[in-house]
């Protein structure tokens, strides 16, 4: 049985450890917040489900760059026509120029040239290459999808994949082809933005 003096020094004592624990504990639940509010967001694994096949981009751009969704790498050429992508860079072979013409077949399209060689995008067979600017339907480009990530589709292949469609598709290594369009392949969405 306890004594009633040590009881006494027993409450006393929980009374001077009780407000630092109270003190402590209400601080750690106001910092909560912040702690939380601090952390970086995530980085974005998955492609925008709010692309849709006949939403079209319309209006020209100048200067913008290209940059895949799932690598964060720019779209990128060179004098000998070839294209790829690599980490953005700011050089003027990562800047695209899109020339709308709402007259194009399937709804308008674009006439996509880069900044440095003036070559066009060209999705008439693989690989995607750039090349001498053309009026034809080998260098019409749709930019399709929502307001963060589009899908790019040559005019060329439209409607060969039974309406679906092909787009311009990319890999980690910096490879750049076309393939059947896929909502769920983030590596088929892109980011057209100024540069």
């Amino acid at each position: 049985m306890f004594s009633s003096k040590l009881a006494r020094r027993l409450v006393h004592a929980g009374r001077r450890l009780a407000a630092p624990v109270v003190a402590v504990v209400i601080a750690l639940v106001m910092a909560a917040p912040a702690v939380a509010a601090a952390a970086p967001a995530p980085a974005a694994t998955n492609p925008l489900v709010s692309i849709q096949p006949h939403s079209h981009r319309t209006g020209s751009f100048t200067k913008y760059v290209i940059v895949n969704w799932a690598t964060n790498r720019c779209l990128d050429s060179n004098e000998n026509q070839d294209l790829y992508t690599l980490p953005c860079n700011g050089g003027a072979y990562q800047h695209w120029d899109g020339a709308w013409d709402p007259s194009w077949p399937h709804g308008g399209g674009y006439l996509i040239s880069d900044e440095a060689t003036t070559f066009c995008l060209n999705g008439g067979g693989p690989p995607p290459r750039t090349q001498q600017c053309a009026n034809n339907d080998n260098h019409e480009w749709h930019i399709t999808g929502g307001t963060d990530a589009y899908q790019l589709r040559p005019d060329a292949l439209v409607g060969v994949n039974n309406g679906g469609d092909y787009c311009l598709d990319s890999n980690a290594n910096g490879d750049v082809y076309i393939t059947p369009c896929a909502l769920a392949n983030p590596y088929q969405n892109w980011v057209v933005a100024p540069a």
